[in-house]
């Protein structure tokens, strides 16, 4: 299946990580607009923009439509996480990660929606972390849920119509985004020692410097496997996994009830 071509896309959290690599890769043959909170705004390629702001994600659409009139795929790309346990967890950090991860998909579909006349696609980044909540990545693996779920209500919102809409599904890639998110490891009798053995499996998880016990997915391999489902021209399902492992893992999830995927779960942190 060939990639994109001649196409214009928009991609939030594209100047690190999952975002960087795709906007990278898909650079070459389309005309990509990088959307970040930190990036040199040019007006036409590069965009700044807290998109957890609703009013400046409108003031945001306004401009790249006026710099370029049509988009052809929204790639609701940015993300963050956060690790603790949620009694512990500040206020600023709950609203944080509720705006970043979720509203601002909200907020960026709706402009887009707003704005654009002519066909064009919609695709949002969730994560293999939703379908099994992990202790004391709560607030994640809820927002990402929650990121699914709003996908499949766009999708039988815009049924029928030119708006093609769908999330991906992927698990841990190399990148540097265990680095920049909040954890708070303050604990208590009520958790015992589940909190520190779970930042433990953690730091296995994401070793660094990379090396060939990481189990994580080479980023290349992610964006490319990304690539290849923003190049759909339909999308027939409501998430693509990335990545043979996290298939085989919903494939496996789908004969287990939610208690029994929970208890899955929390089993890895006993």
């Amino acid at each position: 299946m060939r990639e994109l071509e001649n196409k214009t896309v928009v991609i939030t959290g594209a100047t690190k990580g999952i975002g960087k690599a795709v906007a990278d890769r898909l650079q070459k043959s389309n005309t990509v607009i990088r959307v970040a909170r930190h990036i040199e705004d040019d007006g036409v390629l590069n965009f700044a923009c807290d998109v957890s702001d609703g009013e400046a994600v409108r003031k945001l659409f306004d401009r790249i439509y006026a710099a370029h009139g049509h988009i052809d795929l929204l790639l609701n790309n940015v993300g963050e996480g956060l690790t603790g346990a949620v009694e512990f967890l500040d206020q600023k950090y709950l609203d944080e990660i509720v705006k970043v991860n979720l509203m601002s998909v909200v907020y960026c579909t709706k402009a887009a929606l707003m704005h654009e006349k002519q066909p064009f696609k919609i695709v949002n980044m969730s994560s293999i972390a939703s379908l099994g909540v992990q202790p004391f990545r709560t607030m994640y693996t809820t927002t990402k849920a929650a990121v699914s779920a709003f996908t499949v209500g766009m999708r039988q919102e815009l049924y029928g119509s030119d708006v093609e809409v769908c999330s991906i599904t992927m698990g841990d890639a190399v990148t540097d985004f265990g680095k920049h998110h909040h954890c708070n490891f303050t604990s208590s009798a009520r958790y015992g020692d589940r909190l520190s053995r779970g930042e433990e499996y953690g730091e296995k998880r994401t070793a660094r410097p990379v090396n060939p016990k990481d189990r994580r997915m080479p980023i290349n391999k992610a964006a490319k496997g990304i690539c290849k489902v923003l190049s759909k021209k339909r999308f027939g399902k409501y998430t693509y996994f990335i990545g043979f492992k996290y298939k085989a893992l919903y494939v496996v999830s789908r004969f287990f009830t939610m208690e029994g995927v929970s208890n899955i779960v929390r089993m890895i942190f006993e």
